[in-house]
């Protein structure tokens, strides 16, 4: 019960933040799906609108080394607003330079600014997070992002993707999430010097995490970049191919609840595996599937169901191994792969759709997450083979049970304390 009520009141305090993002993903899920169907009337070639598309998460990982820097001189609240403001003045500027390479620039900024917006948010909350509740707290925070993002396809009935509305509405939205920050009293984490934090110390703490957080990019990157796309050359009406994106996001909310429960739980390894192999099998099934079919609908929905709560659960994997001072650059580390695979995504999916046709945009997210899956059993066997060849490390008395997992990970390395 006590667990529960930290929970619940870890959650209430965060609402302006959850908030903020809401409005955040309402702008950006309009912003994303227009632009795929705009860039199709166009007449932008696929591989063309895959590398336009990459251009974002170009933008996104320099965003990912920048934010944290800026953020120690900011602090939380002047960052957030600042960077919504960056993100919607780059909206307006869409419509009227419909060309790729002009939209490749502005694809780079509005990934610089989301990448420092989810910075500030993802730091912001597992700071706020003990561990016990921090699976909860994501998944509540990603149930936001992805409920936003969905809300944001409903939008596209209000105008013509070929005229400036939606552009313009989704900069208001995206403008407006600075508004519950500056019109609440809010107690953001406080300002402190962050440890730096390189790569090979995370994967040597949490391998899987790191993994984890890459994998889900490709997943992400290739609905979102190339989704809009795929469903309009497959012969879907603009309204269906709004159903289509909303059928990603719905199913990226129905599990975030349940699985992060479970996470707080169990051993995360244990339901990241689960997940990622779940997902895998839903993308490789929806490649024999009519693209005009209710049931690709639902193979949408059943691959994001078990895909998006995967990116929660690698924050919390990494976090649970981390003292506090290191959490803004874990934050930015994580975002910085995640980034790569989202970069990776829609340039290897529209690559594969050129090949295979409109089957290869499920390869490449199919094919990924079950290798996600099979690494993982392939740590749990490794973990198996250390503890019979070590004698486990005597665990810290106010040690977290998810630390207490990860200390199995780093006895081949004795230099570094999980």
């Amino acid at each position: 019960m006590a667990v529960r009520a930290t929970a619940a009141r870890t959650i209430m305090n965060a609402w302006p933040l959850l908030a903020a993002m809401a409005l955040l993903m309402i702008g950006s899920g309009l912003l994303g799906t227009v632009l795929g169907i705009r860039a199709s009337l166009e007449e932008f070639p696929t591989t063309v609108i895959g590398l336009v598309m990459s251009c974002y998460y170009v933008g996104f990982l320099v965003g990912c080394v920048v934010a944290p820097r800026v953020l120690t001189r900011l602090g939380h609240i002047r960052l957030f607003i600042l960077l919504a403001l960056l993100g919607a003045l780059a909206s307006v500027v869409y419509p009227l330079m419909p060309m790729p390479a002009a939209w490749s620039i502005i694809r780079a900024v509005t990934g610089l600014a989301t990448a420092g917006l989810f910075v500030v948010a993802e730091s912001w909350l597992a700071a706020s997070g003990e561990p016990a509740v921090r699976g909860r707290l994501l998944a509540v925070y990603l149930l936001v992002v992805n409920t936003g993002y969905g809300l944001g396809q409903v939008l596209l009935g209000v105008g013509p993707p070929a005229g400036s509305t939606l552009f313009l509405i989704a900069a208001v939205l995206i403008a407006a999430a600075a508004l519950p920050l500056v019109t609440v009293r809010l107690t953001s984490p406080a300002r402190v010097r962050h440890g730096h934090l390189a790569l090979d110390e995370v994967f040597n703490r949490a391998p899987l995490g790191l993994a984890t957080s890459c994998v889900t990019g490709i997943g992400v990157g290739a609905i979102l970049g190339i989704g809009a796309a795929y469903a309009t050359q497959v012969g879907m009406p603009v309204p269906r191919v709004g159903l289509f994106v909303g059928a990603a996001m719905a199913g990226g909310i129905v599990l975030q609840w349940p699985i992060g429960y479970a996470s707080d739980r169990f051993n995360r390894r244990h339901v990241i595996i689960g997940a990622s192999i779940a997902a895998g099998i839903c993308s490789l099934t929806a490649m024999a599937i009519n693209p005009l079919s209710t049931w690709l609908l639902l193979a949408m929905f059943g691959f994001t169901a078990f895909s998006f709560p995967l990116y929660s659960l690698a924050i919390s994997h990494v976090n649970d191994a981390l003292t506090p001072e290191k959490v803004v650059p874990a934050s930015a580390v994580l975002l910085g792969v995640y980034g790569v695979g989202t970069l990776l995504g829609p340039i290897g999916t529209s690559l594969a759709m050129e090949r295979m046709g409109p089957a290869g945009f499920w390869f490449v997210a199919g094919v990924s997450h079950l290798a996600l899956g099979t690494y993982g059993l392939y740590r749990l066997v490794k973990r198996r083979l250390l503890a019979e060849a070590h004698h486990l490390p005597p665990l810290p008395i106010a040690i977290s049970p998810q630390a207490g997992m990860l200390i199995e990970d780093t006895l081949e390395l004795p230099h570094v304390q999980a």
